[in-house]
């Protein structure tokens, strides 16, 4: 399957748990799915969290990832 379909299929998997399944399932998901999709699925902070922001400005593509934001 090529990276980008593969990327796709991932960003479809909306329970952690199921994510975290789909990781274990082989090393070659697991060393894609864990550091770039696992976290930062659901945030919740405080909006004056810069260095959370400029994270997320510099590493986009964990940006990407997220769900649901939730300001506190």
């Amino acid at each position: 399957i090529p990276f980008e379909i593969l990327e796709k299929i991932i960003s479809l998997v909306d329970l952690r748990s199921d994510l975290l399944s789909f990781a274990l399932s082989g090393r070659f998901l697991y060393d894609i799915i864990i550091p770039d999709h696992l976290d930062f699925r659901h945030v919740r902070c405080d909006l004056f969290r810069r260095q959370l922001w400029e994270t997320f400005a510099a590493r986009r593509h964990l940006a990407a990832n997220i769900r649901t934001l939730e300001l506190v």
